[in-house]
Formats: structure tokens, C-alpha cells, sequence
């Protein structure tokens, strides 16, 4: 991190390593705990500790911090933005039917000549984390020049294309004061991001980031939201700590992110040996990495880890139970 950090740009896949991968069908709080103490013992006791919250993480690393008070326990940057985005916004009436409006919208304008224009598809989880390009959508359709969807469809009659536009997006202008003002609530979570993901978290990022709101000049509705960011800034900060810290665990959602993307060419969905193109995404993979790789370990180590770490495959089982039933 010491020496990212004066780069002023975020982490990358080889900045780090794997340091466990383990596999389990009952991910307790006790066996998060349990993880970190056979790490700790190989590796030693962590500096910091970030995760996304979730109840089993949290509780396993407080049991493990209970043992070790000098831990650093850091609540994801992006998932505390994304908390405090969903509160904020929710708390407007108007906001929920605009996100129903919206998915109306794209079914409605779907197959038409529209099609270009429908609004970006909603994700029913990581909701918070993705209304960039929904917001971003919005906003360009209240402001566009009519002029511009006349060019695009040059072989419609422009009293129809105003017709057509106003009658599908007419529902936008209700909204277009609020617009502004939630892209202006995304846009003080998404540039703290992007600050501390460049910075760190340290006192004087977090003095740069409260002189970048000045320049904005916000309205005083938002001194609210304003003020719980900078409350999640300082517990996130301990007062005696002088060192810059991590803000983020988001290169490991990233890491997990590809192995999604990879593991979908698999006919059957299973975590099987390609759950090692995790670590393998923290590796530069030069001529010698790639030959020493091929000279130590062979096909029948893979195979055998495999085995005993997952079982039998799916595919095996599937084969098994339908071998002998063949039709006549």
C-alpha cells in the first residue's frame, strides 16, 4: 500500500495476492474467524481488516479483532456510500416511482423505434452501486434538443417523432428538478470515492474532500446527507492512527467479477478448478512464471486437489444417474 499510494491511482489485480481461498457450505461467523486465525498464523497478524458488512463477516471479524484490538476494522467505502445513498434516496416518495416509472418506460419503448433511448436496465441487488447510468440516462433526455432524435431518425416524419417522443417520455419533465438533485447526491458519494481510492483514507484526504463540497456550493437540504458521510469518514478514521489506510475492498469484488465472467462458460454452474482463476488474477504472468507453473505442478496434482477439495462434479453425478437409464 506504501508504495501504491504515492502513485495517486487505485489498487490493481497485481498489487496483491491471495492470501487464503477456502471453501465452505456453512460460512458461520466462527468460521470467518477460524479462516483468519490459520491466515494469521502463516502470514501474521493483519493490519487491516475491510469487508462489505455483511452479519457473518462482521461478527467473524470482530471475534478474530477481540483477540487482536490493534486491528483496523474498515467499513467498505463503496458499500457505506451505497447505504447512505439508498436512505437518502428512499426517503423521497418521489424517487421509488421514478425507478418504477423508468422500467415502465424501457418495456414500453423497447421495440419501437425508440429502442436506442430506453432507459438502462435496473439490477435488483447492487442497485445503489449502478444508478449512474440510469441518472445519467434521465438527464439527458430532459435536456437533448429535440433536433438531435430528428437526425437520428431521418426516415420518420418529424410531427411524428415529437408526437411519439413526448408521448413516451413526457412522465421525465416531473421529474427533472429531482434529477439534478439526486445526480448531485451520487456525484458527492462517487467523488469521495474516487478521492480515497486515489489518496487513501488519512486526515488530509478527508480535509481535501471537505474543501471540494465548499466549491460546490450545496444546498443546505443536504447538510444532512453531508454530515453522515463525514460521521463514516471519522469512525473510520481511529484518532490514533497517523497512517494512511484503505478505504475500499472493491479490487476483490473486482477479482470476483472475472471469475463470474469465466466461470459462465461452464455448461454446469459449480465452483470447481475454475475458482483458481481468482489467484491467478493477482499474477503477472511472465514466460517463467508461466514455466515454472507447468514444471512444478502437473495435471494429477490439479486433479487431485480438485477432488478432495469439492467431491465428485456435477457433471460426474449427472453422468452417473443417467448412464443406465437409456431408452429403448
Amino acid at each position: 500500500m506504501h508504495n501504491i499510494l504515492p502513485q495517486r491511482r487505485a489498487l490493481k489485480y497485481t498489487d496483491g495476492q491471495i492470501l487464503a481461498l477456502e471453501i465452505t457450505t456453512s460460512p458461520t461467523g466462527e468460521w470467518v474467524q477460524s479462516v483468519l486465525n490459520s491466515v494469521s498464523s502463516r502470514v501474521g497478524i493483519p493490519f487491516q481488516i475491510i469487508s462489505d458488512h455483511a452479519s457473518n463477516l462482521k461478527k467473524g471479524i470482530q471475534l478474530f479483532q477481540s483477540h487482536h484490538p490493534s486491528i483496523i476494522y474498515t467499513y467498505d467505502l463503496t458499500h457505506a456510500m451505497a447505504k447512505l445513498l439508498e436512505k437518502e434516496l428512499f426517503a423521497d416518495e418521489l424517487f421509488p416511482n421514478f425507478l418504477s416509472d423508468c422500467h415502465q418506460c424501457r418495456l414500453e419503448i423497447q421495440q419501437t423505434e425508440f429502442a436506442f433511448a430506453t432507459p438502462p436496465p435496473q439490477h435488483s441487488k447492487s442497485r445503489f452501486f449502478n444508478l449512474d447510468p440510469l441518472l445519467r440516462w434521465a438527464t439527458t433526455l430532459v435536456s437533448i434538443p429535440l433536433l438531435k432524435f430528428f437526425k437520428l431518425l431521418p426516415n420518420y416524419h418529424r410531427d411524428r417523432i415529437s408526437r411519439r417522443f413526448f408521448a413516451k417520455f413526457s412522465w421525465l419533465f416531473r421529474y427533472q428538478r429531482h434529477i439534478k438533485l439526486w445526480s448531485l447526491l451520487l456525484h458527492m458519494t462517487r467523488s469521495l470515492e474516487t478521492l480515497l481510492k486515489t489518496y487513501g483514507l488519512n486526515s488530509a484526504s478527508i480535509y481535501l474532500y471537505h474543501q471540494y463540497l465548499s466549491s460546490l456550493h450545496l444546498p443546505s437540504s443536504f447538510l444532512p446527507f453531508q454530515h453522515q458521510i463525514f460521521h463514516y469518514l471519522h469512525s473510520q478514521l481511529p484518532s490514533h492512527i497517523s497512517h494512511t489506510i484503505l478505504p475500499s475492498s472493491d479490487i476483490l469484488k473486482s477479482i470476483f467479477g472475472r471469475y463470474k465472467h469465466f466461470s459462465q462458460r461452464s455448461p454446469l454452474q459449480e465452483l470447481r478448478s475454475l475458482l483458481l482463476t481468482i489467484p491467478l488474477s493477482t499474477v503477472n504472468l511472465t514466460k517463467q512464471f508461466i514455466h515454472d507453473a507447468l514444471t512444478t505442478i502437473t495435471n494429477s496434482d490439479l486433479s487431485q486437489w480438485v477432488d478432495s477439495t469439492f467431491g465428485q462434479s456435477m457433471l460426474s453425478k449427472r453422468n452417473s444417474l443417467f448412464s443406465n437409464n437409456k431408452f429403448s
